[in-house]
């Protein structure tokens, strides 16, 4: 059985987006990416298969539309 990994984007400004993610829409870590490098990172620094899977698909959809999304869903 996968593992359901839900984000929602919580903030958009020039420097950053910051999405609310976690496992079964338990909204419980941070995510943040630079749209100038679109490098992301955990709001507290513990950058885990969690984040890096939701922050992967956040990204390729902003490549894919050039826009980043309002909400995410990941199954893993």
């Amino acid at each position: 059985m996968g593992r359901l990994i839900t984000a929602r984007k919580i903030a958009e400004r020039p420097d950053e987006v910051r999405y609310e993610f976690g496992q079964n829409k338990r909204y419980d870590q941070v995510l943040v990416i630079d749209p100038r490098t679109m490098k992301a990172r955990a709001e507290n620094g513990d950058f885990n298969w969690l984040a890096s899977s939701i922050a992967a698909k956040i990204l390729r959809a902003r490549a894919a539309r050039g826009i980043f999304p309002d909400s995410m869903t990941f199954v893993g």
